[in-house]
């Protein structure tokens, strides 16, 4: 009966600890899929599935809360159409796309700073970077620019 009793107790603690084990383990990432920015929710680390788009809808205050904790995009980030002066990943440090560039910049006006000071991994098919029509690349290639940055 003793030994009935002490397998229990050993059985709940290893159910505890295996529990913990798996909560810590797994951390706090909230995957998303992907679309326009506007509509993700401001707590998404992994974006999946589908591009994550930048485009006119958004302000850049509203931006800023929801590309804060974004770690890893996986069908790339499209940057089209904005008026924004400054777009800032800071906790990125993935962003790939096995179906076309990680990044589109298309049209952009004003974008004169894309700042990723984490990022490790940048990939595409068949570049990492495209663009058309873009202010910001003429930008940064010309020089004329003294705010425009990659980093």
């Amino acid at each position: 009966m003793i030994l009935l009793k002490l397998l229990k107790q050993a059985i709940s603690i290893y159910i505890v600890l295996v529990s913990l084990f798996f909560s810590f383990s797994t951390g706090n990432t909230n995957t998303c899929e992907g679309d326009n920015v506007k509509d993700l929710k401001t707590d998404c680390t992994i974006i999946t599935k589908k591009p994550l788009i930048i485009d006119k809808q958004v302000t850049e205050r509203k931006l800023e809360s929801k590309l804060k904790h974004i770690e890893k995009i996986e069908a790339g980030l499209v940057i089209a159409g904005t008026s924004i002066s400054n777009i800032s990943f800071p906790s990125i440090k993935e962003i790939r796309n096995n179906a076309g560039p990680a990044i589109y910049f298309d049209g952009n006006s004003h974008l004169g700073h894309f700042h990723t000071p984490n990022l490790e991994q940048l990939s595409g098919k068949p570049n990492a970077l495209h663009f058309r029509n873009d202010q910001f690349i003429k930008s940064v290639l010309n020089g004329k620019d003294e705010k425009s940055l990659v980093s």
